[in-house]
């Protein structure tokens, strides 16, 4: 192994081990930020026959789809919302989805939160009445990020990426307003409450909490068990906090091999930075074997995931003198791991059923 290659390796194995924060999933947090520019479209295909062939009143309807199935809630809820085979009815519309959100519709929770930020406008509040996906939603319906944050919380567990995403811009626009504040308040009732039922995506954000010493006193070892506990359930940014704090010492005592067994779980849930960090680990031979051909191929799959240092070890580890056989046979490898990795977010199914205005 070239020197060069073998410096940048270590400086990044140092940032690694002794790295205490954890990391979380950024996000671009800019005013343009909107749901909107991703679902401004009309949901008209989303409807089973048995709904729109019911020749029965409102009422009859509300009354049938609130004892029916979470999908029929949500199904009966669009159809009041936007005036589709029946009467428009907001208030109906709102009590369907919710029932279909506690039920664990993930569409039903994901629609709710983004009507509570009035059509996806999470910077700035917006006060009149505005129509979303075909949902008229009145002036005086609040406008209400806490509400929107408590709904893309339960999609975001069930596996919605939009919704993990918009959680954190959400979750970071509370906490820079003030943590005294009621919004903040309300967020980490959310938070302890969804936590405690074994949402994972509320684990992850109070172990961000206690980690990072914010609403709560610094504690490392809570953060841990909170981390450890998300990444349990699945969360990818929690295995890879897990890896780091098993790795660096802090919360638990050190121990590499678990660190790069969780490094692993996270690469493998298709997160660049623990890609990249797992080639790392390859490369160096800590909490595992070195092997040179795993960690070529965890740089590949981490720079066609868009990780910058893994494109740049990459063209290091191309001068170290790979055979034309090991080079192909690691970038097939890669070729296979970025197929398996790219499964679609949840709402796609949701979106692919929306038909532009």
């Amino acid at each position: 192994m070239g020197a060069c290659f073998r410096t940048v390796l270590t400086i990044t194995a140092a940032i690694i081990f002794l790295c205490s924060q954890a990391h979380a999933g950024q996000v671009k947090n800019s005013s343009q930020f909107k749901l909107k520019n991703e679902t401004d479209s009309l949901m008209t295909n989303m409807y089973s026959p048995e709904i729109k062939l019911l020749n029965i009143s409102n009422d009859e309807l509300f009354r049938t789809a609130m004892n029916g199935t979470a999908e029929d809630q949500f199904q009966a809820g669009m159809l009041f919302g936007q005036g589709q085979e029946v009467e428009r009815d907001f208030t109906k519309c709102i009590r369907l989805l919710e029932k279909s959100a506690k039920s664990g519709n993930v569409n039903a929770s994901f629609l709710l939160g983004t009507i509570y930020i009035k059509g996806g406008s999470i910077f700035e509040e917006v006060k009149t009445e505005i129509e979303y996906g075909g949902i008229l939603i009145p002036a005086e319906f609040p406008y209400d990020t806490s509400m929107a944050f408590h709904y893309f919380l339960i999609s975001g567990n069930r596996g919605d990426t939009l919704s993990r995403d918009v959680c954190c811009v959400i979750k970071k626009q509370i906490l820079d307003a003030g943590e005294n504040r009621e919004g903040a308040k309300r967020m980490f009732q959310s938070l302890e409450a969804f936590a405690k039922t074994g949402n994972a995506l509320a684990q992850r954000f109070m172990a961000e909490l206690y980690s990072e010493g914010k609403m709560v006193k610094q504690d490392d070892q809570i953060a841990f068990d909170l981390f450890k506990a998300s990444a349990e359930h699945g969360d990818g940014w929690s295995q890879y906090n897990t890896a780091r704090k098993y790795i660096s010492g802090h919360g638990v005592n050190r121990d590499t091999k678990e660190g790069f067994e969780w490094m692993k779980k996270a690469a493998e849930n298709n997160l660049s930075v623990a890609q990249f960090d797992l080639a790392v680990l390859y490369y160096l031979g800590t909490g595992t074997a070195v092997d040179k051909h795993l960690g070529y191929v965890w740089l590949v799959v981490a720079k066609e995931n868009g990780h910058k240092e893994a494109e740049a070890l990459v063209k290091e580890a191309d001068k170290e003198g790979l055979t034309k056989e090991e080079k192909k046979a690691a970038l097939d490898m890669a070729a296979k791991l970025l197929k398996q990795l790219s499964a679609p977010r949840d709402t796609d199914k949701l979106l692919a059923a929306l038909k532009s205005n």
